[in-house]
């Protein structure tokens, strides 16, 4: 048999939702480089807050300002996503709505989102014209209970503690080694 899991789990005791004001419509999370898709999201989305280099410790509070999280990430030659997007995990924890592009295999780690948290949306990698429709359309719905609605971000975050927490993946973890 075979096990799929995260490098590590999701800190849910510190990545949790600020009371903070979300006064942040658009932001990227994540390292300055080409095939993370910045040259994808300015096309998209120009006014999309970039984050600096940012202590750990002060991510969370930065996610509970942002209304939405967009990972749009690109597959280049020399690179594919391989992992599950951390910063979208660590973001619904915050309470924020994420759009992720279809690379690698974040399709992968997006359907174990699907239903739960209707705020993650996944849009063809490098497709700025969608992505800026994605973004376009979820601010459009701010107002709608299935987008901002407190049940909704309760689900997501319900969804990482009992999914991607750091004790739940050590112990998935403990038990794919036990069976070797």
């Amino acid at each position: 048999p075979t096990s799929i899991l995260p490098q590590v789990g999701v800190d849910v005791d510190h990545f949790a939702a600020r009371q903070v004001r979300r006064d942040t419509p658009v932001m990227y999370i994540g390292r300055p480089v080409i095939e993370k898709g910045l040259g994808v999201l300015g096309a998209a989305w120009p006014s999309a807050v970039v984050l600096p280099w940012t202590p750990y410790s002060k991510l969370p509070w930065f996610m509970s300002r942002a209304s939405i999280v967009v990972c749009p990430s690109i597959d280049t030659e020399s690179w594919e996503e391989q992992a599950m997007p951390y910063v979208a995990a660590e973001a619904i924890a915050c309470g924020a709505h994420v759009i992720a592009s279809d690379a690698g295999s974040i399709p992968f780690w997006a359907e174990r989102f699907a239903g739960i948290n209707p705020g993650i949306r996944l849009v063809p990698q490098g497709n700025s014209a969608a992505l800026k429709q994605a973004i376009k359309d979820r601010l459009d719905m701010q107002g709608d209970s299935v987008f901002g609605g407190a049940a909704v971000v309760e689900a997501g975050r319900k969804w990482v503690v009992e999914n991607l927490s750091s004790p739940v993946i050590a112990r998935r973890l403990y038990q794919c080694l036990a069976k070797l």
